[in-house]
């Protein structure tokens, strides 16, 4: 939100309805502004300040100024409204002085040849110079101007754009029918970045008061900061901490994703933004989904920010919080690492949103499908809608084997009909499982055992802890064991089902997202079975006539006719007599 600060340097010289036409004229009975209009030389602009010095426009802003007329026609001394200085010469450097010392010629040497710019110059070819070189703010030279061109020169630092003012605004009264102009510019709504209706509510009140004071001419400098303090309490709609959002791009329809490591090839035109194929980070993704209530869409979770009117969002699936956009793709990270987030409207549930302290929205990259940082609304593509959901899943899908393996970021409930284990144990030839019921704990890695289909794991807020030697990835990822470590990965060759030894390539493996791996310490053996142990399993059921569904072996081979012995079905064990 602006701060409109309380003295007249700190008022916009553009905002509401006093922006003014630039002017190249002086009229000694109008206040004016003083804007350099070197930005394309400097990549910045910048004003005269309070005490005559040049001030970096991007954090500050313009004083009044008011043009004496010099003894000799064309000539003016230059005073600050704020601090009643003078801008003098003095020497190589622009000074502000109780007294006033420098009469300023008028577009000496520049006139008329850069349309609504002009220049001052204190004489042997000396102008007041914006000496845009530097950029710690500190430009306040006054020195022999060396552009090509002379002081006329397109973005030389010494033209500026002078804007013409009623002497009125450096009243009291003024300053406050300015402070209105702008209030009056604030609007509510109930969509997320617009500010809230009930704040809206409290500044029209104020604006009321204010108004009244100024049609009945009793404006004091309190009434300022009292319709200051109201405009600086406007609060905007903000997501729900805790809730759960899926971005939409509104340029393609398109969902945002899950992070992703960006391993492809980028043209060197591009690499400028970011897109470099970096393997060190994880970069946001969109596209096209038909379901918003399950993976691919990325679900983010809203965390309260640690700046007033702002959050955090942490994505779901992966506990990856969004750090950085920069000129970069848009990078995630851990939660130390997490950034706030700005949300402003568009307009029709449309929002931006921005990393606090850089300038680009986050902007959907068409030609790569990533997330980037970008200043230009291309194709609407900084544009985007943010939809709460209140429940969402992840589909596992069970093969003919009637196997898998699962591990999610957050807490899921394990649906009917499925059993999910933990390894509890490993030896030379075996892993024992347990079973694990109820809710599947975040970060968990399981074998899942069931029959084939889709299975829907649903979003659970009941907290569970549980460990298990098992481990996994939220995303695809190029694994390297550590030395001594042997990795182990499901399978279920003709040999039968078991933890087979991961196949290295170039001292690491793939293992793709939401998936497990077995690391074991000092083993020689290519073949892990599951061992199912006497406990952990609900216990051993006696049943000659058990449900018809899949039926396994103690080995985990998938038997069609059963004879005397142990067999595992719907993740329970049963003896057949």
């Amino acid at each position: 939100m602006k701060k409109f600060l309380l003295s007249l340097v700190a008022i916009f010289t553009t905002v509401g309805s006093w922006a003014q036409t630039v002017v190249t004229a002086i009229n000694p009975e109008k206040v004016y502004t003083l804007e350099c209009r070197s930005g394309a030389a400097h990549n910045t602009t910048r004003f005269i300040g309070d005490n005559g010095e040049v001030i970096d426009g991007r954090s500050a802003q313009p004083t009044y100024l008011m043009f004496e007329a010099g003894e000799t026609e064309g000539t003016y001394y230059i005073k600050s409204l704020v601090s009643n200085k003078y801008i003098n010469s003095d020497g190589n450097k622009v000074v502000a002085s109780e007294t006033r010392s420098t009469a300023w010629i008028l577009n000496a040497g520049g006139k008329d040849k850069v349309a609504n710019q002009v220049c001052f110059s204190c004489g042997n070819d000396k102008y007041l110079n914006n000496n845009g070189t530097k950029s710690d703010g500190t430009c306040n030279n006054l020195q022999p101007n060396s552009h090509s061109g002379g002081p006329a020169a397109i973005n030389a630092c010494s033209l500026w754009e002078m804007k013409e003012y009623d002497a009125s605004v450096a009243t009291i009264k003024g300053q406050l029918e300015t402070l209105l102009a702008e209030a009056k510019t604030y609007k509510g709504g109930e969509g997320l970045g617009e500010y809230s209706l009930a704040s809206i509510a409290s500044l029209q009140i104020a604006i009321e008061e204010a108004q009244a004071k100024v049609d009945a001419n009793k404006v004091v400098e309190a009434d300022i900061e009292t319709l200051q303090n109201a405009i600086n309490a406007l609060t905007k709609n903000l997501p729900s901490v805790g809730g759960f959002y899926t971005l939409q791009s509104a340029s393609t329809n398109s969902y945002c994703k899950d992070s992703y490591v960006f391993t492809y090839a980028i043209p060197t035109s591009h690499t400028g933004n970011g897109l470099t194929g970096t393997k060190n980070h994880q970069y946001l993704v969109f596209g096209t989904i038909e379901n918003v209530s399950k993976t691919p869409a990325a679900i983010f979770q809203v965390k309260e920010g640690s700046k007033d009117g702002m959050f955090k969002l942490m994505n779901v699936q992966t506990q990856e919080f969004v750090k950085s956009f920069g000129k970069n793709a848009v990078h995630m990270g851990s939660e130390a690492e997490a950034k706030n987030i700005d949300i402003n409207t568009l307009g029709e549930g449309q929002i931006t949103l921005t990393v606090d302290g850089e300038s680009n929205p986050m902007h959907a990259q068409h030609d790569y499908a990533v997330i980037v940082s970008w200043a230009a609304a291309l194709n609407n593509a900084s544009a985007w809608y943010m939809e709460k959901i209140e429940d969402f899943s992840h589909t596992l899908t069970i093969g003919n084997a009637g196997w898998s393996t699962l591990i999610l970021g957050y807490n899921t409930m394990i649906p009917e009909n499925v059993a999910c284990y933990v390894v509890s144990e490993v030896t030379e030839t075996s892993a024992k499982l347990e079973q694990v019921t109820g809710v599947l704990p975040a970060n968990v890695a399981v074998v899942v055992n069931a029959s084939p289909g889709d299975y829907e794991f649903a979003y659970a807020t009941n907290e569970a802890t549980l460990e298990s030697k098992l481990e996994g990835t939220l995303f695809t990822t190029n694994v390297t064991p550590e030395e001594g470590i042997t990795c182990y990965v499901l399978s279920n060759p003709a040999e039968g089902l078991g933890f087979y030894r991961a196949q290295l390539t170039d001292g690491h493996f793939q293992n793709n997202a939401n998936k497990v791996y077995l690391p074991v310490a000092n083993t020689t053996s290519q073949v892990l079975k599951f061992n199912f142990g006497t406990t952990g399993i609900e216990g051993v059921e006696t049943d000659n006539n058990s449900a018809k569904s899949v039926i396994y072996d103690l080995s985990g081979r998938r038997v069609n006719a059963t004879s005397k012995g142990i067999y595992i079905q719907n993740g329970k064990k049963f003896i057949v007599k």
